[in-house]
């Protein structure tokens, strides 16, 4: 019999309300979870399509990898509101409800961020249990008020959430920002890998001119006069593929 009131005449329910905001939070753990891991993926694609010179390529790799970071970002102050509305929902279930004023102003003031949230993001994440619980909350505060909060007409809507959320393309800075700490690591591997290679070579060169030196009688100033111009070469290569590498990313 209750359930079938419950059918004929929905009310607010704040063990269902629960529910759905426990089940969000596991929801976006998982995908989470899995946002992370192809990010790592994403980030050895980058990294690899710079050392083949594919720069157009890696760098739609690297707004890619920005999206998923921005959602990454984005389940985090979501979990945020769906604990902080776990422990509220008793303060809503009080809220009652009349045609004869106004919803918004009963919406309390405290949650009003996270309610607005919630219901903005239902119609844009592809997370099932927000569209369950903005329905919960249609049955609280009418259908007109959940539109307004959909449209974020009364601007209450987290502004960094709508950041993050956007579809706009990434900023090129931000793009190149991104790109340099990513190739950060494998520049500096390859700066002390050419560094090393230079000192090898100088030091092969110097003991191959002083045995040459020495084996046509050359004297000890026109041997330190050879070393010296040995030594100056390799010091311009090395300062030269240090600068190199340093202006470019691959």
């Amino acid at each position: 019999m209750e359930a079938f009131v419950d059918w004929m005449w929905p009310t607010f329910s704040e063990s269902k309300s629960k529910i759905f905001l426990r089940s969000a939070i596991a929801r976006m753990k998982l995908r989470k979870n899995k946002k992370m891991e192809e990010r790592q993926r994403t980030e050895r694609e980058v990294k690899l399509l710079f050392k083949q010179e594919k720069e157009d390529l890696a760098r739609i790799r690297v707004e890619q990898l920005i999206r998923e970071n921005n959602m990454v970002a984005a389940f985090e102050m979501l979990e945020l509101y769906c604990e902080i509305l776990q422990t509220r929902l008793g303060v809503i279930n009080k809220v009652m409800y009349s045609k004869e004023v106004d919803m918004a102003e009963r919406v309390p003031n405290d949650l009003r961020e996270a309610i607005y949230s919630l219901v903005w993001v239902s119609l844009r994440v592809p997370v099932p249990e927000f569209k369950q619980f903005a329905a919960q909350l249609k049955l609280k505060f009418g259908e007109k008020l959940l539109v307004d909060m959909g449209n974020n007409t009364d601007n209450h809507v987290n502004s960094r959430l709508i950041e993050l959320l956007s579809t706009k393309p990434a900023h090129p800075e931000l793009v190149d920002a991104y790109i340099d700490e990513l190739m950060g690591t494998e520049k500096s591997k390859l700066v002390v890998c050419r560094l090393f290679v230079c000192c090898v070579l100088c030091v092969v060169c110097v003991c191959v001119c002083v045995c040459v030196c020495v084996c046509v009688g050359v004297c000890v100033c026109g041997c330190v006069r050879v070393c010296w111009r040995v030594f100056t070469s390799v010091r311009a290569l090395v300062r030269f593929s240090t600068r190199a590498l340093c202006c470019h990313p691959s």
